[in-house]
């Protein structure tokens, strides 16, 4: 694949979805898309959420990053959030269906983990390939996301509380497949998270701003070293570590989907200083941001266009 074709364009498709069902099945009915692409145009593009796709119909070719893949009837895929793809359909004289799921999964879990998803569900979260399934090898998988199309277009009575209970399900076999080992369930854990979930919620919602253990302890009504303990046991993490491991995965996403120099991107993040940043992205990543931002992506996202989707009222 030539990247640098004359007649290729970037666009970031940003989908605005409904805080309280961030959802949409993309179709002519349910979504008004604002771009001026002409037919000779590539629609490479990367969007805010994991975009879910089945095929009906027709053969396609997936493009993703500088990789191209094969799309049959009955096969699916999900894609990460913003890496660049689209899809190609291969003859055009031929009939052709598609249809795609775009999701944000930590929104549309929230009432099922309040603060965070558990962590082995995150596989999707900086993931540099595509994840693609056929309806052969994968039939629950397959029903599972027929059905919450389906309930997305039928929209019959409590439609929205089906469809976030099928994808709980959803992400619970997607996580078995792609995991290299079943996780192990931990049931006394979840009982235990109602005692740190005030801290959860402050780190999440203060990541960006320094925090100090002492304060965690305090809204969680505990002892600064009774909280650490109990913390490091639920999370496999001390507090300090979670909250760094929370600003680089977030400095991740703003190194992926901006072109911010990398001394805004540690200063947006909660990093103390652009040396601190460095060191502890090092030490993750086993790289510097700009290699991990030119490594991860083979198009620069300079002078893209943007086009928001929006669901009908």
């Amino acid at each position: 694949m030539n990247n640098s074709s004359s007649n290729f364009t970037l666009e970031y498709r940003e989908y605005i979805l409904p805080d309280e069902f961030p959802a949409l099945v993309l179709a002519p009915k349910n979504a008004v898309f604002t771009s001026n692409f002409s037919q000779q145009e590539k629609k490479y593009h990367f969007h805010n959420c994991i975009e879910i796709g089945i095929c009906y119909e027709g053969e396609h070719s997936l493009l993703f990053e500088d990789s191209v893949y094969k799309i049959s009837p009955g096969t699916f895929f999900v894609l990460p959030p913003y890496t660049m793809h689209f899809m190609n359909r291969n003859d055009r004289t031929l009939p052709a269906n598609c249809e795609y799921l775009y999701i944000k999964p930590e929104e549309l879990l929230q009432g099922f983990y309040p603060f965070q998803i558990p962590s082995e569900m995150m596989w999707y979260k900086n993931a540099t390939v595509p994840f693609i399934f056929s309806k052969e090898a994968h039939s629950v998988i397959y029903r599972i996301i027929e059905s919450i199309l389906r309930e997305y277009k039928e929209q019959h009575n409590n439609y929205k509380l089906v469809i976030k209970g099928l994808f709980l399900s959803l992400m619970a076999e997607l996580t078995r497949e792609v995991s290299i080992s079943n996780c192990e369930q931990y049931p006394s854990k979840y009982q235990s998270m109602s005692k740190i979930q005030p801290a959860l919620q402050h780190i999440h919602q203060n990541y960006a701003q320094p925090i100090k253990i002492a304060e965690l302890a305090a809204v969680c009504h505990m002892s600064t070293s009774g909280f650490c303990t109990l913390f490091s046991e639920l999370m496999h993490n001390s507090p300090n570590r979670y909250i760094n491991t929370l600003r680089l995965e977030n400095a991740c996403k703003l190194l992926r989907s901006t072109e911010l120099p990398v001394l805004d991107i540690s200063i947006e993040t909660g990093f103390s200083s652009l040396s601190n940043f460095y060191k502890m992205f090092k030490e993750r990543y086993n790289m510097s941001p700009l290699k991990w931002r030119n490594d991860k992506r083979t198009i620069r996202k300079k002078n893209y266009r943007y086009s928001p989707f929006l669901p009908e009222a």
